[in-house]
């Protein structure tokens, strides 16, 4: 055995090692997790929403009379992905997790409630 790479078996059954020709591999940088800042910008945006939502949604909720929440639930679906996603893609920078924060809640509150309290399944 003269090269020092090689194996008895590769000497006996003449192989070769094997090669990675797929060349260099792309290394992926890890995104930055958002900062305390950020998730508390959200989640006033979310809270936000809440207390909107709440106030939009008591009266058809707590009225016999045969009311529909429809109108209720166009103003909120504007409200959350109308003026959030203005905030967070036109207006941007410190407002952008407030923005996304507002789609949030309206997507938790319709989770919760099954639809209830944003006029989705009256």
């Amino acid at each position: 055995m003269t090269d020092p790479e090689k194996s008895l078996e590769d000497d006996l059954f003449g192989m070769e090692p094997a090669r990675d020709e797929r060349g260099p591999r792309i290394a992926l940088q890890p995104r930055e997790l958002p900062g305390c800042r950020d998730l508390a910008l959200a989640t006033s945006g979310t809270i936000t929403f809440s207390l909107v939502d709440g106030i939009m949604m008591w009266a058809p909720l707590t009225t016999t009379a045969a009311s529909s929440p429809v109108p209720q639930a166009l103003i909120l679906l504007l409200l959350a992905f109308g003026l959030g996603s203005l905030l967070a893609w036109r207006v941007g920078g410190k407002w952008r997790p407030y923005g996304f924060g507002m789609m949030v809640g309206w997507l938790i509150l319709t989770l919760l409630s099954a639809g209830y309290l944003t006029g989705v399944s009256p």
